[in-house]
């Protein structure tokens, strides 16, 4: 049984990492207004640094430092492309001393649109649970991308109750359809997967590219019958994370004459995002890639 760590070093761990949490949530919402932090909250950062910094070589710095008096950080993020009610959506936070090794984040949920009490509480509600079940790990890129989950599914909800109630459209006949689809994986490493990925895709007539790394991110097109077969064959293998998060169709005389990529799924760079992007963008199907990234236009 290992012994447990002492308090001191436990106060420590956690300064440093919600230090490491705070300097990489800065560089992912670098935009005006994302990453909103107030001045005193600033100076407490200031404190902190320079308290990690000496008592990395000296413990007893942090044990000779009541718990009571080390400042707790807030901070604010707002989701300027997660919009709901017109408005984006804003989430702040304050980081307990003891975050994230042995307690959870203070979430508030702010958004100044037309949102519904019960849309606001189902938001609060779903992030705090899942704020409880991250503690020990940093969670707030975790709440974040929650946050815009559910969001896309209210919105997804109004449009369908919108359309359910207005009166239905008779179509002409469809000669084709083609079925464009945006895959995110946590993370796309496996030789065996990737090879699997490219080699369905030749034999479903399959188009379109693969990014494998942290995150993985596919987009692809085909027939209707072979997209589904497609992903119903990738779901059976074993991934941590697999999530369909965009679709579209296009319907045409020749399903030859509507492809926007060539047959076969080319696998591009671990660290080729912006070569996926500038593929996407060819085709006329940036809003496409935006959707696996979670990103609104």
């Amino acid at each position: 049984m290992g012994s447990q760590k002492p308090f001191e070093d436990v106060v420590l761990e956690c300064i440093q990492r919600q230090l490491a949490e705070l300097e990489a949530l800065q560089s992912m919402y670098p935009g005006d207004g994302e990453f909103v932090m107030a001045k005193p909250d600033a100076e407490a950062v200031s404190i902190l640094k320079e308290l990690a910094e000496s008592a990395s070589n000296n413990n007893r710095l942090i044990a000779s430092v009541p718990d009571a008096s080390l400042p707790e950080i807030s901070f604010t993020i707002n989701l300027l492309d997660t919009c709901l009610g017109g408005q984006p959506l804003s989430i702040h936070f304050q980081l307990p001393r003891q975050y994230p090794q042995l307690a959870a984040p203070s979430i508030r949920v702010d958004c100044s649109g037309l949102v519904t009490r019960g849309q606001h509480q189902e938001i609060s509600s779903a992030l705090q649970q899942l704020a409880g079940e991250l503690v020990g790990q940093e969670s707030i890129l975790d709440l974040l991308q929650k946050a815009q989950e559910i969001v896309a599914d209210l919105k997804e909800d109004v449009a369908q109750e919108s359309a359910s109630s207005s009166e239905p459209t008779l179509e002409g006949p469809r000669d084709a359809v083609i079925l464009r689809r945006a895959l995110w994986f946590h993370h796309l490493k496996a030789l065996s997967k990737r090879k699997a990925i490219c080699e369905w895709s030749k034999e479903l007539r399959l188009g379109g590219y693969c990014k494998p790394g942290f995150p993985g991110v596919l987009i692809f097109e085909g027939q209707e019958e072979d997209v589904h077969e497609y992903q119903q064959r990738l779901q059976h293998l074993r991934w941590q994370a697999l999530q369909q998060r965009g679709q579209e169709s296009e319907q045409g005389k020749d399903i030859e004459c509507i492809r926007r990529f060539p047959i076969g799924i080319k696998e591009l760079p671990e660290g080729g995002m912006s070569e996926l992007a500038s593929y996407c963008r060819s085709a006329n199907l940036e809003s496409l890639f935006l959707t696996a990234l979670k990103i609104e236009r």
